[in-house]
């Protein structure tokens, strides 16, 4: 005897298996969705402290030392003296003269991080990118580590 169509039990079984693909396919898109706008910050923060780095690399190459101080990276210049501090998602970087003349310049990186070590010669900077996730353990991403040189000449300690 042939078959000409489907028994209810078929149709109903294949509509729940039906429902329950679409449901994890919508969650997963879901989080597909929430995870493109993270990422693109995510990524935007990391550029921006590239920007910095790169830039306090032109000032350590110019260095003849480094200075103490609590909260900032203090570079010491022969045309005045450039520190970093890292606060609120922003790295800043002011630059004194002998003068007295004080500027600034501020990149915006939500979720950055930077951290410095002194190494005879050298500062180890580590930078990273924390992102918020709400009841859970913020992700680490875009983690790097540098060793920036004094030039020859330089003084070998902070």
């Amino acid at each position: 005897m042939k078959r000409a169509g489907w028994t209810l039990i078929e149709v109903m079984c294949s509509m729940v298996l039906l429902t329950a693909a679409v449901a994890v396919g919508a969650g997963v898109f879901g989080d597909a969705l929430r995870a493109v706008p993270r990422s693109a910050r995510a990524v935007e923060a990391g550029r921006q402290l590239a920007d910095a780095l790169r830039q306090m690399r032109r000032d350590v190459d110019a260095a003849v030392g480094f200075a103490p101080a609590d909260d900032a990276l203090l570079i010491r210049r022969r045309d005045g003296v450039v520190g970093y501090a890292v606060a609120d998602g922003q790295v800043t970087r002011f630059r004194v003269t002998p003068a007295g003349r004080r500027t600034e310049r501020t990149w915006s990186a939500p979720g950055g991080r930077m951290d410095w070590r002194f190494r005879p010669g050298a500062v180890e900077v580590r930078t990273w990118i924390e992102l918020a996730r709400p009841d859970r353990q913020p992700l680490t991403r875009l983690a790097n580590a540098r060793v920036l040189f004094l030039p020859p000449g330089g003084e070998d300690r902070p």
